[in-house]
């Protein structure tokens, strides 16, 4: 119970523009993924993400002229942004699995449903390497889209060996 109410407190201290902007990054991505001639945009789909993690939570400073001073979000905020958008890009560029699963693979819808749930939420972490914040900003935006699809967990899961040994 303590941990849900520590997860709850965490969550609650994004600004709500942060989740904003970790939404449109995955949007973006989402938009840019199926078109093998705008690859390059990857940087500009990740821009969002890393605004959100720059600008996530209140300063606690006196707010002048309603204006809202923000600040970098801490290690477990930028997790949990970066989390959710891994969470909502897989979600909307993997949505095929349910149909795969539901068709071919011979499993009821319910089961299907879960196998695409458990699936998106694995890989929503392939997004949460690529963002440490004690790099430079200069170079989260510059391997940011590699790292994010380079790692050796990627890469295995990718190629089927974590599924297929049960095991990394």
């Amino acid at each position: 119970m303590r941990c849900w109410r520590l997860l709850f407190l965490l969550v609650r201290q994004i600004h709500y523009s942060a989740w904003l902007l970790a939404g449109l990054s995955s949007l973006l991505q989402i938009l840019i993924f199926p078109l093998p001639g705008l690859y390059i945009l990857s940087w500009l789909a990740f821009a969002p993400l890393i605004v959100a993690l720059l600008r996530a939570r209140p300063a606690g400073a006196l707010e002048i002229a309603g204006s809202t001073n923000l600040q970098a979000a801490t290690p477990g905020q930028a997790f949990l942004l970066a989390y959710v958008s891994g969470i909502l890009w897989y979600a909307g560029t993997c949505y095929w699995i349910y149909d795969t699963m539901h068709a071919y693979g011979g499993l009821s819808a319910p089961m299907a449903l879960l196998a695409l749930f458990l699936f998106v939420i694995v890989r929503g972490f392939a997004d949460t390497e690529a963002f440490d914040l004690s790099l430079p900003l200069w170079a989260i935006v510059l391997f940011s889209p590699m790292l994010a699809q380079g790692s050796p967990f990627q890469r295995k899961l990718n190629q089927g060996e974590i599924l297929s040994s049960g095991g990394a």
